[in-house]
């Protein structure tokens, strides 16, 4: 075997094979240079057409914006949806059939990405599903620009979801009476107010282990809205409700924004809220 002259480059050399771009580490010296080049054509078969240095520019991160082609909410709906977006361009992942991996995007996707967040969460915890999608909700992150229409309640989080200060818990049996028209609304982490409707309600359960301080705001909005109460102490385990009022003027036909709580040990929870009339 024989003996290397010098110790490979640092910098990832792109050399051109067959029209195909290679990044690899390369000795320093031409000599090597020459020997590696030939090396890599013997052992593909074509010969080297054209080098070029490669120069690492970082990581790009662009801002994070709802996907053109996702579909919205309908404002005349009874619950307001998207609940959260996720990540659904370009995902990595394993296709079926034998297929491998492969590049996907679209709702499929979003719908993967959420699912393995809560399966982490239920493996963790002994939280119940709508305990566990409340603190998708009120956990995930805003995304700039766009309605609530478009982004519900923003970006999952999966870093933020195990601590959520306050949950929207509804019960199963309360979907199948709102189904049928005998529950006039649902305890959803997210409010639409429509025709004729001026006030909302919400009841929150404390999920931390101790009393807690939740201060309460509406943000967000174009027009007048308000949270009252101001602020909650509840115990653990303990529920209360608030109500969402919205004013007589200075809203239009669409407005949106989010009612936030934060505790006194730093957690946020935020709901969308959408005003459709």
């Amino acid at each position: 075997m024989a003996a290397s002259c010098c110790r490979p480059a640092r910098r990832p050399l792109g050399v051109a094979f067959a029209g195909a771009l290679l990044a690899v580490l390369v000795p320093k010296c031409p000599l090597c240079l020459a020997a590696y080049l030939s090396f890599l054509g013997a052992a593909t078969g074509v010969a080297a057409t054209g080098i070029s240095w490669l120069r690492p520019l970082g990581v790009v991160r662009d801002r994070a914006t709802a996907a053109p082609w996702s579909s919205g909410g309908d404002p005349t709906a009874g619950v307001l949806k998207p609940d959260l977006l996720a990540p659904a361009t370009g995902i990595l992942g394993a296709v079926p059939s034998g297929g491998g991996w492969d590049f996907v995007s679209g709702t499929s996707s979003a719908t993967a990405f959420t699912s393995g967040v809560a399966a982490v969460l239920l493996g963790r915890t002994a939280w119940s599903p709508e305990r566990v999608r409340s603190a998708l909700v009120t956990t995930a992150g805003p995304l700039a620009g766009g309605s609530t229409l478009e982004s519900g309640a923003g970006r999952v989080r999966p870093g933020a979801v195990s601590e959520p200060g306050l949950v929207y818990a509804v019960d199963p049996d309360d979907y199948r009476a709102w189904l049928d028209g005998r529950r006039g609304r649902l305890n959803t982490p997210s409010m639409l107010l429509g025709e004729g409707q001026s006030t909302a309600r919400r009841t929150v359960t404390n999920a931390t282990r101790r009393s807690r301080y939740f201060s309460s705001a509406a943000v967000g909005f174009g027009g007048d809205v308000s949270v009252s109460p101001a602020a909650l102490r509840i115990a653990p385990g303990e529920s209360a409700t608030f109500r969402v009022r919205v004013g007589p003027r200075g809203v239009g036909r669409i407005d949106d924004g989010f009612v936030v709580w934060r505790g006194a040990t730093g957690s946020v929870d935020r709901i969308p809220v959408l005003i459709s009339r």
